[in-house]
């Protein structure tokens, strides 16, 4: 019998296939991750900010796959910025172009996810796709998302293999530590017998307490305030931002997936994470967001709070702490500082050469004096800014 597409839009068209989905999940091989779950799939259509669309291989109601297609709005979807921002070859795309995630088990046929990915860029009105594939896993995945473009006679731009973090947890932070040199350490010993001479020094984490909904929001919404560095629209505290944020965060947590950690001293909370865990394929955390508190930066707050996690994490008979991607930031380095292996990632961008993105792009490879307008003018982060300031977050 041959599988059926399904396109799924909203929370409701999802509803009658959450039990379908929990058990592919359960019966895959390929890596997944928290963001496949459910309660985050419902979460982001209740976002603002989101478009997300599910596409569905089965036959008589069984899964053989399941493409999670998802687009932030905040720069609008025909808004065209340097590649350079997403650590690609030096070329263009758009401001946030769709990113797909994928589980199957077995691996579908190439026809078939062909077709999803057509749906999909027709449906949602995308020009293109970012896509990185973790090797070897996603082979299925990458060979046939090449035969649809091939066959639909798509532009395929290839960057640079990025490099994804991982640390293995096995044994907590004691089993850690004694791996890294004297050093790092002593650094960790300083900074938390510095932090105690101030006072009381705890580590807690709360997500999995009989804390009511309304402590936990409150606690997040105090710690974004305090800890929070970034000057961004996709930040916590902004208005639009962050009722969907403490929706979705209430429903991984119903889900058993919310973790919140909190570093406090002397009862004020200095540095806290959030994140979600998935109980598949052995098991991973995925810290999301963290921040402390400038005003104790120099005590290393957040490097304690890593060896916290570290000790739940291994308590919670989970593999590793995936913490992403690696990118040369401020932001990052910790995860430099920390990972204990790292995992190549190869990312590509495929793009429809009739669509305005798809026009720019050829006039980007094929005449140098458009080119070096491009970077000059600043084009892409000009008209990026413009839209911004008239449409803000929610695109």
């Amino acid at each position: 019998m041959a599988a059926e597409i399904h396109w799924i839009t909203t929370a409701d068209d999802f509803l009658p296939w959450h039990d379908a989905w929990l058990d592919l999940l359960s019966r895959t091989t390929v890596p997944i991750t928290p963001f496949h779950h459910p309660a985050w799939i419902d979460g982001c259509w209740r976002c603002p900010r989101n478009q997300l669309a599910v596409g569905l291989l089965a036959t008589d109601r069984h899964l053989h796959a399941g493409l999670v297609f998802n687009s932030e709005t905040d720069a609008g979807p025909a808004v065209l910025v340097p590649i350079r921002l997403l650590s690609l070859t030096p070329h263009i795309s758009a401001a946030h172009p769709a990113c797909l995630v994928a589980v199957a088990h077995p691996a579908p046929d190439p026809g078939d996810i062909g077709l999803l990915l057509d749906r999909a860029l027709d449906a949602l009105k995308w020009q293109a796709l970012f896509l990185n594939f973790l090797n070897p896993a996603h082979t299925w995945l990458e060979t046939a998302v090449r035969s649809a473009a091939a066959a639909r006679h798509w532009r395929i731009r290839e960057g640079k293999s990025s490099t994804d973090a991982y640390i293995d947890a096995t044994g907590g932070s004691s089993v850690y530590l004694a791996r890294r040199s004297s050093n790092f350490q002593n650094n960790q010993r300083r900074a938390r017998n510095q932090l105690r001479n101030l006072g009381s020094l705890e580590m807690m984490e709360v997500a999995r307490t009989d804390m009511p909904r309304e402590a936990l929001e409150t606690i997040l919404t105090s710690a974004f305030e305090r800890c929070w560095q970034r000057d961004s629209i996709h930040s916590p505290l902004h208005p639009v931002v962050r009722p969907s944020l403490l929706s979705l965060l209430a429903a991984m947590r119903t889900a058993g997936l919310l973790r919140v950690y909190l570093l406090r001293s002397n009862s004020t909370d200095i540095a806290f994470e959030f994140g979600f865990v998935d109980p598949y394929t052995g098991g991973l955390y995925y810290p999301c967001v963290r921040g402390y508190d400038e005003t104790y930066k120099k005590y290393s707050p957040g490097n304690l709070l890593t060896e916290f996690t570290l000790d739940d994490t291994a308590a919670s008979q989970l593999r590793g702490i995936y913490l992403g991607p690696i990118h040369v930031s401020a932001d990052t380095k910790y995860k430099q500082t920390w990972l204990t292996e790292e995992w190549t990632v190869r990312n590509f961008l495929l793009i429809r050469p009739k669509s305005i993105y798809g026009i720019l792009d050829s006039l980007y490879e094929r005449i140098p004096v458009f080119r070096r307008i491009w970077w000059k003018l600043r084009i892409g982060e000009r008209v990026r800014k413009r839209y911004w300031k008239n449409h803000g977050p929610t695109g």
